[in-house]
């Protein structure tokens, strides 16, 4: 009994000292880098969110850099520094840049270089891509009107020609009325592919739906989607406009890894997502679409 009695104070001994005993780990702090986020619009000015990086055990927020020189170069020649505009107060933004009036040319290659001071400058590129029109779209509607009990389900194809090479496209579908009380008014469709090979397009972006030619690349393509629209008035869509939209490799990415990221959010369980960053020595993405809108009205 004695013995097993000194047992036991050792053990209570062992543990006393144990719970004492501390381990610091002291873990390197990386300096700030800058954060980039510019984008390229054939049909709207170049446009940029500037902020720092901060370390991963820190609250999520946004840190401004509104004393950051932008230089924008179109094939390798200078064409504009992008002038400060305000502070964005929004989650992700921080400060905003943008051209008074500079567009991109589809088939142009533009290179950003930023500074700050104290900072590490940055660098990035990109193939601004050319456009590609939509050539026909076929709508059918299940729904003869517009009822809480009776949504319109929809059911399209849209027809275009891809480019040769690689190409990323967004695709977007408003359908137009004569509203009297609010004239052209319009419903954005939330649009999902009927082929199952596109699956992973349906569930791994945000709208607008975005997808690759990795199917039929450099040919005429047939594409299916299924949508659905409850009510919002009684009165019928007149016409569709159709936002086609080819993608910089980069910003195509970006869209993947960014909508897995926040599809995971809330997932304990889930993988590490990388996302798409192409700018050198610093963080965020330089890329850019080219639009083409085209409308095709509802037969009567």
């Amino acid at each position: 009994m004695e013995i097993k009695f000194y047992n036991i104070l050792f053990v209570i001994g062992l543990i006393c000292v144990s719970c004492d005993t501390a381990v610091v780990i002291d873990l390197p702090v990386n300096p700030p880098k800058l954060v980039v986020n510019c984008l390229g619009r054939n049909n709207k000015p170049f446009y940029a969110g500037v902020s720092l990086s901060q370390p991963r055990l820190d609250d999520f927020e946004t840190i401004p850099v509104s004393n950051a020189v932008l230089k924008l170069y179109e094939n390798d020649k200078f064409i504009e520094s992008l002038p400060f505009k305000r502070i964005d107060d929004s989650w992700s933004s921080g400060a905003i840049y943008e051209s008074n009036s500079l567009f991109p040319t589809p088939g142009n290659t533009y290179r950003l270089e930023a500074t700050a001071p104290d900072i590490q400058p940055v660098v990035a590129s990109y193939f601004h891509p050319l456009p590609v029109a939509p050539q026909r779209l076929q709508v059918t509607f299940s729904g003869k009107e517009i009822t809480e009990q009776n949504p319109f389900n929809i059911f399209l194809k849209l027809d275009f020609t891809d480019l040769p090479g690689e190409n990323f496209y967004h695709l977007q579908i408003v359908g137009k009325t004569e509203n009297v009380a609010f004239p052209m008014s319009s419903r954005t469709y939330g649009l999902y592919f009927a082929d199952p090979a596109y699956e992973e397009n349906n569930s791994s972006f945000s709208e607008p739906l975005t997808f690759d030619d990795k199917f039929f690349n450099g040919k005429d393509v047939v594409l299916e989607f299924n949508a659905s629209q409850g009510v919002d008035n009684q009165f019928p869509i007149v016409y569709f406009d159709v936002y086609l939209r080819t993608l910089s490799k980069e910003f195509y990415w970006y869209l993947k890894g960014s909508g897995l990221q926040i599809r995971n959010f809330y997932d304990p369980m889930a993988q590490p997502v990388k996302v798409e960053n192409n700018i050198k020595n610093g963080l965020g993405i330089f890329g850019g679409y080219t639009e083409t809108v085209k409308t095709f009205y509802v037969p009567k």
